[in-house]
């Protein structure tokens, strides 16, 4: 059962849906707030986002029900109650993600990699709080770890928190992506997100072992591996300066530190 924050009426509100929700507004603001430099129309930020939120959660939803279908059995008051009967595909948020912000980004034709780039610097903060989320609600549980492990809602026995792992290394991501945006390098930041979202999900495919976790899933580490190598190929033949750029920076500043 997951952690109810209060209840009222017959409505009840878990903790982590409103860390989640918090997360969503913070992060959305974050795009506006950068995406500005690039559309001057408000509204056009805001149908963007409504299109992307859309997409994911429709194509999300839809391979999902087809995924678990003897579950919905046709009945469209199963598939429409996602509160009753929850579930989303990973993959069909991706693609809902990838279709929906291409087709906008044509259709009012502006720059199309460094809206990712901003996306991506949003989406990097929103993951910090879909994970704390997560371990409110023991959702990606990691193996059983007594020394360094922590009591999860709904487990025996002291867990790896994996997620708090996770939040830490997108908030990372944010904290250094935030600043690496150039007009010179539009689309870095974007596949770097890649490669670190997928590699980041393919480390939790060998560490997770919660409730909804299945055995037998190598298609998925498959796929999340192939996903970051493809981003990574991207990275080193499309962005050599920029990866030299920060090596050099990265060495000049641990000069400094060793000096001290």
């Amino acid at each position: 059962m997951f952690p109810v924050l209060f209840s009222f009426g017959i409505i009840s509100i878990h903790t982590s849906s409103l860390i989640i929700a918090i997360g969503f507004l913070v992060s959305l603001f974050i795009f506006w707030k950068m995406a500005r430099v690039e559309i001057v129309e408000v509204e056009k930020i805001f149908d963007l986002i409504l299109t992307i939120i859309l997409g994911a959660f429709v194509m999300g939803r839809l391979m999902y029900v087809l995924e678990n279908y003897n579950d919905f059995q046709s009945k469209f008051d199963r598939i429409i109650h996602v509160y009753k009967f929850p579930g989303f595909d990973f993959w069909g948020i991706c693609l809902g993600f990838i279709v929906a912000s291409f087709y906008y980004m044509k259709r009012i034709k502006i720059k199309r990699l460094r809206i990712l780039d901003f996306l991506s610097v949003s989406i990097s903060l929103f993951m910090v709080f879909i994970f704390l989320g997560f371990f409110f609600d023991g959702v990606y549980a990691g193996l059983n770890f007594p020394s360094l492990g922590v009591n999860l809602v709904g487990y025996v026995g002291k867990r790896l928190p994996i997620q708090l792992f996770s939040a830490f290394l997108f908030l990372l991501f944010f904290l250094f992506s935030k600043n690496k945006i150039d007009k010179r390098n539009n689309g870095f930041v974007f596949w770097f997100f890649t490669a670190y979202l997928f590699a980041n999900l393919l480390v939790l495919e060998f560490l997770r072992r919660d409730k909804i976790y299945f055995e037998g899933v190598a298609i998925n580490k498959l796929l999340f591996f192939s996903v970051t190598m493809f981003a990574v190929i991207v990275i080193i033949t499309k962005y050599k300066n920029i990866i030299k750029s920060n090596l050099q920076e990265l060495m000049n500043n641990f000069k400094i530190f060793h000096h001290k």
